[in-house]
Formats: structure tokens, C-alpha cells, sequence
């Protein structure tokens, strides 16, 4: 089901992070720059004509669930 958009589409999404801010063009998003081993929390707010959401709960990344791709240079999450 897609998230709730307050009657408008949503036109993008800003995920934060302990470290900065991506800006996401649909709901998947590829945060480069994250370092293996180190504990991460994100939000994740939407975008469209009216406004911003707030910002979702906090999702901590579970370091066990961590993989380097050491040939793309991001760290994929399983959360």
C-alpha cells in the first residue's frame, strides 16, 4: 500500500541520517558514504505540492544484517 500522500502525489523524499541528508526521487534510494560497522538511524520525509510529511519513526539499521559492496561503494541495509 503506497504511503499516504494527503491527497497529493508524492513527488520525492528526503531520508536523513547520522551524518547528512539524501534527496530520493521515488522509494527506494541508495545512500552512498555510509561506513561499515557503524550504527545508523533514518527518517524519511515526503515531499509533493502540499508540503512536507514529518518525519517517519526512526529506523536504526541492524549491523548484523550489513553488507559492504565494496564495487558499487555503498552498504546495503537489510531493515
Amino acid at each position: 500500500m503506497p504511503p499516504s500522500a494527503n491527497g497529493g502525489t508524492i513527488n520525492g523524499y528526503t531520508v536523513s541520517y547520522g551524518g547528512g541528508t539524501t534527496s530520493c526521487p521515488s522509494n527506494a534510494c541508495t545512500i552512498s558514504g555510509l561506513k561499515n560497522g557503524k550504527d545508523y538511524t533514518f527518517t524519511v520525509v515526503a515531499h509533493n505540492q502540499y508540503g512536507d510529511s514529518k518525519p517517519s519513526n526512526a529506523v536504526t539499521a541492524d549491523r548484523k544484517s550489513t553488507r559492504l559492496n565494496s564495487s558499487h561503494g555503498y552498504i546495503s541495509y537489510a531493515v
